[in-house]
């Protein structure tokens, strides 16, 4: 399973940490499912897809907000899409948006990941 140590951050350089950890997406075939992130108190189940020749990521993470709800936002849905910086996939920049729950709906906010 690969990991990803990074921070999801505004215009204003407040960052927040993310985890993210998914099965190496060439075993399977492009799709990333089972992945996991934590992420502001909450965990995410992850899928999505991902194009290896540019090292391209369009992912949906969701939370029922059932097992661990630090911030009390309660379930919620993002919609994240990453691009390699390196022409790896060491190192990934991108964007997040709320798509369901809380109180920053429909908001978006950088990504950025280090795999670890």
């Amino acid at each position: 399973m690969k990991t990803y140590n990074g921070f999801v951050f505004n215009s204003a350089g407040e960052e927040h940490a993310a985890t993210l950890k998914f099965d190496d997406p060439a075993q399977q075939t492009g799709k990333i499912s089972n992945g996991y992130m934590d992420y502001f108190g909450l965990d995410f189940a992850v899928n999505g897809d991902c194009t290896k020749s540019t090292w391209t990521y369009i992912l949906t993470a969701k939370s029922d907000a059932k097992k661990r709800d630090e911030t009390k936002h309660g379930p919620s849905t993002l919609s994240i899409e990453m691009k390699s910086t390196d022409g790896t996939d060491n190192n990934l920049l991108g964007t997040v948006t709320v798509k369901y729950g809380g109180p920053n709906l429909g908001q978006t906010y950088g990504i950025r990941f280090t795999k670890g």
